[in-house]
């Protein structure tokens, strides 16, 4: 049998795993399995409707919209379609392949681009393997620029158990072309190894697992070791079912699912029994993390996927823009073979001050509270990603207004907020707020582990997220509240703009921001910046 499209004809390509009957629906001889069962029951994160086919038809397919449901489970009949929509594979895509297989075989797959023991698969059909060497032969000729992509084959090994070959190959191809899907070289690699160092330091504070590092061997070193293989982790040694439930939401919510689940692993681990006794082990820094998911139970694993969906949001954007700039310094890096850096590269202390890591910054010159100083300290406390050139004021209340709504209406468009306040008795502190203020209608805590307090005057310090606490940030008409825990706010301010109180808050650890020890506090003036780069 052949299949055609115009002019082209392609040799029958359907799927060898007994997971898709031979007219492309779902075999139904799984679902009785009790794994299967158990796995649907415990991978349930929302409380919204699994995905289903009525829903798909109703819903506008944006990602917001499916990724409440995806979470909540998609039903076997309907994966397939949701995996081919979110790889953008169109039926008369079939000619891509078609052209692919009339190249002459290589006969060799890229050494790097082999499927590591550990990935769990399910009753394939004999040619099953066939297909999948194939697969990754075609697509590695074809994306030429692929020289380092451990992943990949992962991803085919899991997509080919529910597509056919020809839908497999364009997948992977369209998901190549996705700038940071998947990385496909080692400067790429190490990049987002030094993005989930940063996103530790922002997101995991508190956690330290250098305690484990052999003597003689640097911090960074220890931790780029311990993360070779993060992109791995959700996949190897897991269930099959677990590994699927994984592959719905990346597919739906893109690579920052992978970044997620990194974290929430590395703060279970470090929060383990398995921490002390790993001290005196023989596992290589590579082997900790993937060692502690293999013995964790189905609930355990849902658990850690539910934690890493629970954690604090980082915009794509952001996370994007880090890993851009971390190529720059991979690259370097990789050219030098050199994969230690300055231990104080990463490390941010709370109550201290960063050392000066951006250029000259501007203010606003209508600032009635910061000075080109007060502008330069901040700076420095920002994220890499964040280090512009100009603090541009997009609110003051002497201007505006002492009302929370406007502030809101003014600020709502900007990832990046630096709030400032000045209090009647002369202290000046405030926060910088990373998160999308539109999430406040939302009644709910939210905001990015990015977000942290600062005092100005009487003394310049800086309070980062200890990850004691995940209430990050609250805002509504009444009141807006930046850090809280241990029945405490680390920065409070009323509808009105009038007063607030500061207080020591487990998500910061930090003083009163007055200087003085003082919790309540009447505001003299007020002021919100966002960053702008100069063209």
């Amino acid at each position: 049998m052949a299949v055609g499209y115009g002019n082209e004809v392609v040799q029958s390509l359907e799927c060898f795993s007994t997971l898709i009957d031979r007219n492309g629906g779902p075999a139904a001889t799984f679902l009785e399995l009790e794994e299967y069962q158990k796995t649907w029951r415990t991978t349930k994160f929302t409380a919204q409707r699994p995905l289903d086919e009525k829903l798909w038809h109703s819903l506008t397919r944006t990602k917001s919209s499916l990724k409440l449901h995806a979470r909540a489970g998609v039903i076997p009949k309907l994966r397939r379609q949701l995996w081919l929509s979110a790889l953008q594979v169109r039926d008369e895509d079939v000619v891509l392949y078609s052209k692919a297989l009339g190249q002459p075989e290589q006969g060799h797959i890229h050494p790097e681009i082999v499927l590591p023991p550990g990935v769990p698969g399910f009753s394939q059909r004999p040619e099953f393997t066939i297909s999948f060497n194939r697969v990754l032969e075609h697509i590695t000729e074809k994306t030429y620029y692929i020289s380092h992509c451990p992943v990949l084959p992962i991803i085919a090994h899991l997509l080919l158990h529910f597509l056919e070959e020809w839908e497999c190959f364009v997948g992977l191809n369209n998901l190549l072309k996705r700038q940071a899907s998947l990385n496909k070289t080692e400067v790429e690699s190490t990049a987002s190894i030094l993005t989930i160092i940063k996103l530790m330091n922002s997101h995991l504070r508190g956690v330290d697992l250098t305690t484990l590092k052999p003597i003689g061997m640097g911090e960074n070193l220890f931790l780029m070791k311990v993360l070779t293989h993060w992109y791995r982790w959700p996949f190897i040694n897991q269930p099959f079912w677990i590994a699927v439930r994984i592959m719905d939401l990346y597919l739906v919510e893109g690579p920052k699912i992978f970044y997620r689940l990194a974290l929430s692993a590395i703060k279970l681990y470090h929060n383990s029994t398995m921490l002390d006794a790993d001290r005196t082990g023989d596992l290589s820094p590579s082997e900790l993390i993937p060692h502690f998911l293999s013995t964790l139970t189905l609930e355990q694993r849902s658990d850690w996927i539910q934690q890493a969906l629970n954690l604090p949001r980082f915009s794509w954007d952001s996370l994007f823009k880090t890993w851009l700039q971390n190529c720059s310094i991979a690259e370097e890096m990789v050219d030098k073979q050199e994969l230690h850096m300055s231990d104080q590269m990463f490390m941010q202390t709370n109550g201290e001050e960063k050392k000066p890591t951006c250029s000259k910054i501007k203010v606003d010159p209508t600032s009635e509270i910061l000075s080109p100083d007060d502008c330069q300290t901040i700076g420095n406390w920002l994220p890499d990603w964040a280090q512009g050139d100009y603090l541009n004021c997009i609110f003051q209340a002497s201007k505006h207004g002492y009302n929370l709504r406007t502030l809101y209406r003014k600020c709502e468009l900007s990832e990046l907020l630096i709030l400032v306040i000045r209090s009647r008795d002369h202290s000046v502190f405030g926060a910088v707020v990373i998160g999308d203020l539109k999430d406040r209608h939302n009644n709910t805590f939210f905001g990015s582990g990015e977000t942290f307090l600062f005092t100005l005057k009487p003394n310049s310090r800086c309070y980062y997220w200890t990850a004691e606490s995940d209430l990050i940030l609250r805002a509504n008409d009444e009141e807006l509240i930046v850090g809280s825990g241990g029945g405490q706010f680390g920065l409070w301010l009323d509808g009105d703009l009038d007063r607030g109180s500061t207080a020591t808050c487990s998500s910061y650890s930090n003083p009163p921001l007055t200087g003085n020890n003082i919790t309540d506090f009447k505001c003299a003036a007020i002021e919100v910046f966002s960053i702008s780069w100069e063209s």
